[in-house]
């Protein structure tokens, strides 16, 4: 029997509005959604729960202290999963979930990494999940950064800083042995998540990464630009589980 799991990771832009939760709810529930990595919710603390519903709950989240960033993990209520352990930092960047789904122990990862290069923020990040023990790890998010500007980047000019933030982030991938699954299926082509007006540039800044170990279970990994509720990214992994059952008579 084949177990399928869709995990999203989506850049919301904001979810202040009772209408725009209720959008967002329902279009993951309408592209089938298991998981969802949420990004720039701009909630407070209090209020992260109004971004549920009768089908989704939240297990983790994080918040600013202001109406600004702010990430949360979503799981469909349905699912077979148990939480073992939450959590994340105190400024809206990152959240965690340790889990476990139909017998698979992972710790998935909600990341919103700040858009003006800061070194220490993937070092602090990948000393966080290396405490989370060896669990499989799937960190999606909003990572403000390419890994490579040749082909991420429709140019490079004007970019030194965002050169570095790449080897930050190439760095990060490394050290926790995580891989992109959408460009080890698609070496060399191009998918862009951001327009940048000020340069008149598109980069592709969202990403969902996977430890190594998981790659087999990877069945595809597609990528969806919203229109219903604004230009924002939005990609999607689908994950399977083989388990053999039993004939019986």
């Amino acid at each position: 029997m084949v177990i399928q799991y869709n995990i999203i990771s989506w850049n919301v832009n904001g979810c202040n509005t009772p209408v725009k939760r209720i959008k967002c709810l329902d279009f993951l529930y309408r592209k089938g959604a298991d998981i969802a990595l949420i990004q720039e919710t701009h909630l407070k603390a209090k209020d992260v729960y109004r971004l549920q519903n009768k089908y989704y709950k939240i297990i983790s989240s994080s918040s600013s202290s202001n109406k600004t960033k702010g990430v949360l993990i979503l799981v469909k209520r349905k699912l077979n999963i148990t939480v073992e352990l939450a959590g994340g930092d105190s400024d809206g960047r990152w959240c965690f979930a340790s889990i476990i789904l139909n017998d698979i122990k992972c710790s998935i990862v909600s990341v919103y990494a700040p858009n003006i290069f800061d070194p220490e923020f993937f070092a602090c990040l990948k000393l966080k999940l290396l405490l989370l023990g060896n669990r499989q790890l799937i960190v999606g998010g909003d990572f403000n950064s390419v890994i490579d500007p040749k082909i991420d980047r429709t140019s490079s000019s004007g970019y030194s800083v965002s050169n570095s933030s790449s080897d930050n982030l190439n760095s990060f991938l490394s050290d926790l042995n995580l891989y992109d699954p959408w460009r080890l299926n698609h070496p060399k082509d191009n998918n862009f998540t951001f327009f940048s007006p000020r340069y008149k540039t598109f980069s592709r800044l969202d990403y969902i990464f996977i430890s190594s170990g998981a790659i087999k279970f990877v069945l595809s990994h597609s990528h969806f630009l919203l229109g219903v509720i604004g230009i924002y990214m939005f990609l999607m992994i689908y994950m399977i589980k083989t388990e053999y059952v039993p004939f019986k008579i």
